[in-house]
């Protein structure tokens, strides 16, 4: 299974549009909250990942070759393979 959090964008979009509460400020907190973020790496960034919430998330530990080639085409089309729910969505 795949945890990602919506793009900043539509979040704001959704405020933008007069829904007061919903810009990707306001519910990143409920974001973090909910998480439990097992990768050492990633648990230290504690302005966009929790350690504490119920839905523990980590990066997929078998790395088969399928996975390998669609990681390497995404980097060839120039998208970055860091952390989609960290400071930088792509």
């Amino acid at each position: 299974m795949i945890y990602m959090r919506g793009n900043r964008f539509d979040y704001d979009q959704w405020a933008l549009l007069g829904n007061p509460g919903w810009s990707y400020e306001d519910v990143l907190p409920y974001f973090i909250k909910a998480e439990r973020q097992a990768d050492l790496h990633l648990a230290g960034d504690r302005l966009h990942h929790g350690t504490r919430g119920p839905l523990v998330v980590k990066t997929q530990a078998m790395r088969t070759p399928l996975m390998h080639a669609f990681m390497k085409a995404g980097q060839f089309m120039g998208y970055e393979t860091g952390d989609p729910n960290g400071f930088v969505q792509s």
